[in-house]
């Protein structure tokens, strides 16, 4: 859906965001100040806040998803989010061109829009906000991080050669937790769910990269849990 729309767009800039997120107030300002400021930038994504009640597993939820990307960061530069971003329309059509090929499905949130955001020498400077609202228990958290990670693991699986996708597979559950967790700095209890989401995720990546994501689009789709908003 998300190359479905940025290949129907006609606009400078393509912004995705998913449907549990609400921008800042000043997020239109903050993004136009941006633009401005930073001519040559190709791509961005954004800092982020927990908008869901405080329990350790809504917290260790967002702490795995949006983690690198809190707002205590600023001004370093956020990981990018694959369902928040915003991408210079001709930046992807200039390199799609430059690597002769076609945009496939999950290309631009897995691949390139992490690549120009990464290689962007952009100032974040811009206090870019915005708030996720997503309240989750145990169970349809397990079930939400799973199925999501068996997409993206194949997904990734059929962008990557074998050789790319175990190395991004290591480098993402070897070194993430811990960079998630010395930002968060949360309680034993939450440290301990976040390293499970931690394997509960590297499963489904792992079993998506080899079987497929089976019915998992389908499980995704039930498991999503209600907004609540505080």
């Amino acid at each position: 859906m998300r190359r479905d729309g940025f290949l129907k767009s006609t606009a400078d800039w393509v912004l995705v965001l998913e449907d549990h997120i609400l921008i800042s107030d000043n997020f239109i300002s903050e993004f136009k100040r941006f633009i401005e400021s930073n001519a040559s930038a190709d791509a961005t994504t954004f800092y982020a806040i927990n908008g869901t009640s405080e329990t350790f597993g809504s917290r260790a939820l967002f702490s795995w998803v949006w983690g690198l990307a809190e707002t205590k960061m600023y001004p370093e530069k956020p990981e990018p989010v694959c369902s928040a971003f915003a991408v210079k329309r001709l930046s992807v059509i200039n390199l799609l061109t430059k690597l002769n090929k076609v945009l496939e499905v999950g290309e631009l949130e897995t691949q390139i829009i992490p690549k120009l955001i990464r290689d962007s020498d952009s100032e974040f400077m811009t206090h870019m906000e915005i708030s996720h609202f997503e309240y989750v228990g145990i169970r349809v958290g397990t079930k939400a991080i799973y199925n999501n990670s068996r997409i993206m693991g194949h997904l990734e699986s059929s962008l990557l050669d074998r050789r790319d996708w175990v190395k991004h597979l290591t480098h993402r559950f070897t070194s993430r937790p811990g960079q998630i967790h010395r930002i968060s700095a949360r309680g034993f209890v939450e440290l301990v769910y976040l390293y499970y989401l931690a394997f509960v995720s590297f499963s489904g990546f792992l079993i998506g990269g080899l079987m497929g994501i089976g019915k998992a689009d389908l499980h995704l789709a039930s498991a999503h849990p209600r907004i609540e908003k505080r």
